[in-house]
């Protein structure tokens, strides 16, 4: 009888364990201790999201408990040795999943937990890339194999979330969400996705987390929304809030209020085009400029790698230029690369940015195993040998170099912006035991030195690519509006080669059936987003038209980027191309954008509504469109409206 009651107990704690549930009003969860996977059925709109383990590794799964609204587990991950502890938390429409572990647990591999959701036809996923893209989950080529695993908070995904959702058509073709879910990774610093085709042929997206300094170092989060209508807009406007609560949203206005000083030199950046010009007679360019329209210039003196040399402005250059109206003068910079002193004379160009100092104080990253961590290469003098990788600062130790050189440049040199190259494109590690950071702490670190730029300086500050985290202390980012994975044809070198032929890549990044304005829904009022400066709006003339219908339904401004011989041919475009953009970035970049539509089944049609009123319709197709007012929308045509009223064309 003893051994009957015993079986009984055994077989009741395991039936319960592999039945167990977390049910409310609107989601029922269903729980499979035997690989650690969960479904979530959505009872209002019907959709099951099934967990596929498919290839992934499976959980061995052990301690299964329920109280009230969660579930907790144990269990052990393949190649890990450690005890992870998880818990599953039911909210009213929502799924909390929270892993912890012993902080010094070895991990030397991703930790990929939960599984991914099963896709469905006809649904798709919104990633963070660039402003935003929206791939269908059939789409098995999407122009990069990078996508199929990708870090967050860097220039693959700049922002802590996903999502995946379903669309209908209305009767008159507009484009209607359906139901879906939203990822809200609530630690994103030592995360990264998985974008990949599974086994049923369809790409399923999920979450893997990386180690933090070789140890698992903090417990990771991460929350799945479940909404009945879902699309970017509702997505978005969800996260805006959470970025709210985090302190990473600040608007323009905020930042005027909280730096009184720089609130003028904001103004200027609303609606300025970015300008490179490289060449060295800079206030000619920009005074034919103004006489081709540009109302409010952000001009960039360049300098800094070897494709720089001898374009460096002068400080009677920077007075000359700071004294056109409307126009903001930006310093080139960067802190990251350095060359040991020892290789200075072997290559081709010594860049003045580079802090050799920096060498011999030990300022510089080290990896794991105490040697210097590898960066940017640069031409050596003898074009036979390899190329000679740079040294990188550490971040730690960027202010203090960084306070120094400023200080002693705005004495002669009224620059009102500076550009830092490399610092906003996410987040490091150094092991130097001098200075040794964790990505949290290169997050912080990063915050400093752009804060400084308008705290000590009154400098409006920019960096290359964005990522969230930067939102506050930073005024503009170039390379946002880039896709990082669908614009790198020269990567950072030979920047004025302009490209008759489109590769497929760059075609795929501006593609108006794929993009969506996902990091303006949530930053436009907090932040300018510019295109990329080997990506620039005139790059690759035959699809010069379709980036400024993206500024402009976007809110943005452009970005040119040119030498005096380029220049002097692409005047007339110039002063086409600005009339389309920039006003509108000007009527609205003080404002949140609240809405995007596609009008036509083929995305042709797009549409954007900001809070000030203004909404603007663009035209990427070849065949006239009728709105509902009798306007006639003409292809690549576009329409502004303020409070109803058209503004332009």
């Amino acid at each position: 009888m003893k051994f009957l009651f015993s079986g009984l107990v055994v077989f009741w704690t395991t039936f319960a364990a592999w039945g167990q549930t977390l049910e409310n009003a609107s989601l029922k969860v269903v729980f499979r201790p035997e690989n650690g996977a969960f479904d979530v059925q959505d009872k209002r709109t019907g959709r099951n999201w099934k967990a596929l383990p498919d290839t992934l590794p499976v959980l061995a799964v052990s301690g299964v408990k329920a109280e009230e609204n969660r579930l907790m587990f144990t269990f052990r991950y393949p190649q890990i040795n450690a005890d992870f502890h998880a818990v599953l938390t039911l909210e009213q429409n929502a799924l909390g999943v929270r892993l912890d572990a012993a902080p010094e647990s070895r991990v030397g591999t991703r930790l990929e937990y939960p599984y991914p959701f099963e896709a469905a036809k006809g649904e798709r996923v919104l990633l963070p890339h660039g402003c935003g893209f929206a791939f269908p989950v059939e789409m098995a080529d999407v122009g990069t194999d990078r996508l199929d695993l990708f870090g967050v908070y860097g220039r693959d995904m700049n922002m802590g979330v996903w999502g995946q959702y379903a669309e209908t058509v209305s009767e008159d073709g507009e484009i209607l969400p359906a139901c879906g879910y939203m990822a809200i990774l609530e630690t994103p610093e030592n995360a990264a996705i998985r974008f990949a085709v599974r086994k049923n042929g369809l790409r399923q997206i999920n979450i893997c987390w990386t180690q933090d300094k070789q140890t698992f170092g903090y417990a990771r989060s991460i929350r799945y929304v479940f909404m009945e209508k879902c699309n970017p807009v509702s997505i978005a406007a969800r996260y805006r809030e959470i970025m709210r609560a985090k302190g990473y949203l600040v608007t323009f206005e905020e930042k005027k209020k909280r730096s009184p000083k720089l609130a003028g030199r904001l103004d200027t950046l609303i609606g300025a085009p970015n300008v490179w010009y490289w060449d060295a007679d800079k206030e000619a360019a920009l005074t034919r400029l103004k006489e081709l329209g540009f109302d409010n210039v952000l001009m960039n003196c360049a300098g800094g790698a070897e494709t720089f040399q001898n374009r460096r402005s002068s400080p009677e250059q920077v007075r000359n230029l700071a004294r056109f109206p409307n126009v903001l003068v930006s310093c080139y910079d960067i802190y990251k690369d350095l060359i040991e002193p020892e290789k200075l004379s072997e290559v081709r160009y010594v860049s003045s940015d580079w802090i050799p100092e920096a060498w011999t104080n030990d300022d510089i990253v080290r990896r794991p195993d105490g040697t210097p961590a590898r960066g940017w290469q640069v031409f050596p003098k003898d074009p036979e040998k390899p190329m000679i990788p740079c040294a990188s600062l550490c971040e730690a130790r960027a202010c203090d170099y960084a306070r120094k050189r400023i200080g002693k440049i705005l004495e002669t040199s009224p620059y009102s912006a500076r550009f830092l190259d490399v610092t906003g494109c996410g987040l490091g590690e150094c092991w130097n035991p001098k200075h040794p950071l964790n990505r949290r702490e290169s997050l912080v670190a990063r915050q400093k030195l752009f804060f400084m730029l308008g705290e000590a300086f009154h400098l409006v500050c920019g960096t290359e690519d964005g990522v969230e985290c930067f939102v506050p202390c930073c005024d503009y980012f170039e390379g946002m509006f880039s896709a990082p994975n669908h614009y790198r044809v020269d990567g950072g070198r030979w920047q004025t080669k302009i490209y008759d032929e489109v590769p497929e890549k760059i075609r795929l990044g501006t593609s108006e059936q794929l993009r969506v304005p996902f990091w303006e829904l949530v930053f436009h009022d907090c932040v300018v987003s510019y295109w990329y400066w080997c990506d620039y709006n005139n790059k690759f003339p035959a699809i010069w038209w379709k980036r400024d219908l993206f500024n402009a339904v976007c809110g943005t401004p452009p970005m040119y980027l040119f030498d005096k011989a380029t220049f002097t041919q692409i005047q007339p475009q110039l002063a086409e191309s600005v009339k389309i953009a920039a006003p509108v970035s000007r009527m609205t970049g003080m404002s949140p954008m609240t809405n995007y539509r596609w009008l036509t089944p083929d995305r042709k049609v797009q549409q954007s509504e900001f809070g000030n009123g203004v909404r603007v319709t663009v035209h990427f197709g070849d065949v006239p469109y009728r709105m509902t007012d009798g306007f006639v929308l003409e292809p690549r045509g576009v329409r502004v409206e303020k409070n109803g009223v058209s503004v332009s064309r």
